[in-house]
């Protein structure tokens, strides 16, 4: 299955250690040099497990003016590149978390999951046992995932919120990242 990402879920996963698991889903993980350097920005964590990974493969988009009008949505150059190289390599499925590039990859009729899709794949596939303490690694190394959000993550995963608990992690803001 051919798997197109955008910079932020291999980031927020390699900041947490968990680059291996997106690794154990979906094997190769197909970016363009844009995001590539997006990824590798020398001040973020997390930046030397991105660069050692095999399985992040950079291809050079053949026509990103196809994909240019995206830009008038206020997306980056590097995230036009996202939807270009998915669309040009027949993606199964694209890593976005941004929500506007989420929704323009959908209009043009991409398949999306973020850094929660991903968890609730890997708890499917036995990778993982329970979602929450890994979305709560998560959130600890700066995934923004807002309350309500983190809540349906966990009831699509199956796993109870106890009555009367937020269920959020302590000591995090709740828009998500650090406080």
């Amino acid at each position: 299955m051919k798997v197109v990402s955008n910079a932020s879920p291999v980031i927020i996963f390699a900041r947490a250690g968990l680059l291996a698991l997106i690794e154990g889903l979906f094997g190769e993980i197909l970016v363009s040099e844009e995001v590539y350097q997006e990824m590798i920005v020398p001040t973020k964590p997390g930046v030397e497990a991105i660069r050692k990974a095999k399985s992040i493969k950079k291809l050079e988009v053949k026509d990103p003016s196809r994909f240019l009008a995206s830009k008038a949505c206020g997306v980056s150059t590097a995230d036009t590149t996202v939807i270009a190289l998915a669309k040009e390599q027949g993606a199964a499925l694209v890593l976005i978390d941004d929500k506007r590039l989420r929704r323009l990859a959908r209009e043009t009729g991409l398949p999306v999951v973020g850094s929660g899709g991903i968890l609730l794949k890997a708890k499917e596939e036995g990778l993982i046992t329970e979602v929450k303490s890994t979305l709560d690694l998560l959130i600890k190394h700066g995934a923004r995932i807002g309350e309500p959000l983190y809540r349906r993550i966990l009831t699509l995963a199956g796993e109870k919120i106890k009555n009367g608990s937020s269920a959020w992690p302590e000591g995090r803001s709740r828009l998500g990242g650090p406080c």
